[in-house]
């Protein structure tokens, strides 16, 4: 299974296999900067690994500034890990009041059970989830850039979805 998120150029995307609905495209994004700052952000945020399942088990950079799970060294499970990976397409998505009403289930049913320990680690990543919403920018980044139609319509027409009927205001 694919475990990981890529960042490319947009002149990348030609290459992709856009056929393969399994992979998801989220952008474009208004430049450079912007990719990198989401990218960062859901990699504190939902602990994405720099080099998960790698052959090496070797240990990322994020492992040891307590910003990876253990992706790379084989300290998370690959369906665990995939879990992330979903939280960090529901964020891309804008999908924020799926991704609070998670975390507060998830919160609640592992106090419920005495977990206390995951219970708090959640209760982090929440928290680091709502610094982030309550920043107000998080909804200008992933927001497609008006500026660039021609860059829009390329990409539409690229994508070919049969249910693309126009332009979106963001790709996923």
């Amino acid at each position: 299974p694919q475990t990981k998120v890529v960042f490319s150029r947009a002149t990348d995307i030609l290459e992709f296999n856009l056929d393969n609905y399994s992979k998801q495209v989220f952008g474009p994004y208004t430049s450079a900067r912007i990719a990198t700052i989401l990218q960062k952000q859901i990699r504190k945020t939902f602990g994405i690994c720099l080099k998960p399942f790698n052959s090496q088990n070797k240990a990322c950079f994020n492992y040891h500034i307590k910003q990876c799970p253990g992706a790379c060294c084989g300290e998370i499970s690959v369906t665990n890990y995939q879990k992330r990976l979903g939280l960090a397409k529901k964020f891309l998505s804008g999908e924020f009041t799926d991704l609070r009403k998670y975390y507060l289930k998830e919160i609640k049913v592992n106090s419920k059970i005495q977990n206390y320990e995951l219970a708090a680690k959640l209760k982090y990543e929440y928290d680091k989830l709502q610094e982030v919403l309550e920043a107000g920018n998080v909804n200008l980044l992933l927001k497609l850039s008006e500026s660039i139609p021609s860059t829009q319509n390329r990409i539409t027409t690229t994508l070919n979805h049969p249910k693309l009927q126009g332009t979106p205001h963001r790709i996923e």
